[in-house]
């Protein structure tokens, strides 16, 4: 993406992450771009086309973008709002680790053929989830208010970002569908999806409603949570679960807060309901899931 303002957020030894704000109009299309590293984007505002092997992929908030090196494309831009991303660019040394853990894990040739090297993504986009979603913005406001600090608090963050997305391949197959959503849909809900998720990520601590949720949106409740659940495959009420579920486990394994902490902490209410929930979304208690990772 060549007419943008970019800015260097993270820089280590194995990761770095760009903050890219396109300037290109609605209806430009981009000449042949080349990836030269390994990159994860997520998409925070607007949407564009990416054309690669003879394929279109549809890319906003939702839609997550992996490129490989040496990888040729070109970028339409087809959305009234430019597009803002957070771009991680990732070692090889990172991802071949990555690939052959999960392969011998498995103890079975997942779908992408013996870890082939050099490594190459095996999607070229996937759709985003809660867990994913959170990940981005911690990771995103970690980098914004602490430019250049707490590196191995950012690198272990985004070594577990990467696992995540391992676990993810390694469970999907190819043909996997990705998010669809109608262009007139996305021309006219978009942004309120992208102010949904945010209020969601920046506010799962406190008891938030569903009618807080959609004014800070600008739609009605009855609205956005049917909008909601076309954009993202769930309620807003499961993905706020979910957000509040992977912030949790996060705590279990980087400190030594008590589960009740660890509940509140977390938005939930009373431990009993946090202690259900955990235990039904991962099939294994967070006392006993903190005692594994010891």
């Amino acid at each position: 993406m060549k007419n943008a303002d970019i800015h260097t957020l993270y820089n280590s030894e194995l990761f770095s992450i760009k903050d890219y704000l396109c300037k290109e109009q609605c209806g430009s299309v981009s000449d042949i771009e080349i990836d030269n590293n390994y990159s994860i984007s997520f998409f925070r505002k607007g949407s564009f086309e990416y054309k690669f092997n003879n394929n279109l992929h549809d890319c906003f908030n939702g839609i997550i973008l992996f490129g490989n090196p040496n990888d040729e494309y070109i970028i339409k831009h087809n959305y009234h709002i430019p597009d803002q991303c957070t771009n991680i660019y990732v070692s090889k040394e990172i991802l071949e680790e990555a690939a052959q853990t999960y392969f011998n894990i498995r103890q079975k040739k997942l779908f992408f053929n013996n870890i082939s090297k050099p490594f190459k993504f095996p999607f070229t986009t996937v759709s985003s989830n809660p867990s994913f979603d959170y990940l981005h913005g911690l990771v995103y406001n970690l980098t914004s208010e602490n430019p250049g600090k707490d590196k191995l608090k950012l690198d272990s963050l985004l070594v577990h970002l990467i696992d995540e997305f391992f676990a993810y391949f390694a469970q999907a197959k190819k043909g996997t569908a990705q998010l669809k959503i109608d262009r007139k849909l996305k021309d006219l809900h978009l942004e309120t999806i992208e102010r949904g998720k945010n209020f969601i990520i920046e506010n799962f601590r406190e008891d938030i409603s569903l009618s807080a949720i959609a004014s800070n949106a600008y739609v009605s409740p009855y609205h956005f949570s049917r909008i909601f659940r076309q954009f993202t495959n769930a309620s807003p009420y499961n993905y706020l679960l979910e957000v509040r579920l992977k912030h949790a486990m996060l705590l279990l394994k980087n400190t030594s807060l008590y589960i009740t902490e660890i509940c509140y902490e977390s938005g939930f209410n009373r431990l009993e309901h946090f202690i259900a929930t955990f235990t039904r979304r991962f099939g294994i208690s967070p006392l006993k899931f903190r005692k594994r990772l010891q």
